[in-house]
């Protein structure tokens, strides 16, 4: 069998949400959406700070991946670094 171990970031009380005013943009480029090509912003994932919030359509550019967010979605980065997928339809 398989036996992992390891630990998890702990949140402290006195850490505050991350200044969402400035995203982290690198750039806009279009992408094909539901028949359509769009403007989308792109923004440098491993620089977003928890409380982040990316509205649809966006790209999430990391350094081995990236996450496309199509229209009516909204990408949250949570307090452990994971980004948060919300479908709004």
């Amino acid at each position: 069998g398989l036996t992992a171990a390891g630990g998890f970031y702990k949140i402290t009380s006195d850490e505050s949400p991350a200044d969402t005013s400035h995203k982290t943009t690198i750039g806009e480029r279009k992408a094909y959406f539901e028949g359509g090509w769009l403007d989308v912003s792109i923004f440098a994932g491993e620089y977003m700070s928890p409380g982040t919030n990316v509205a649809g359509p966006a790209i999430i550019e990391y350094q081995h991946s990236e996450t496309v967010l199509p229209p009516q979605t909204i990408g949250e980065v949570d307090q452990a670094g994971n980004l948060i997928i919300t479908l709004l339809k």
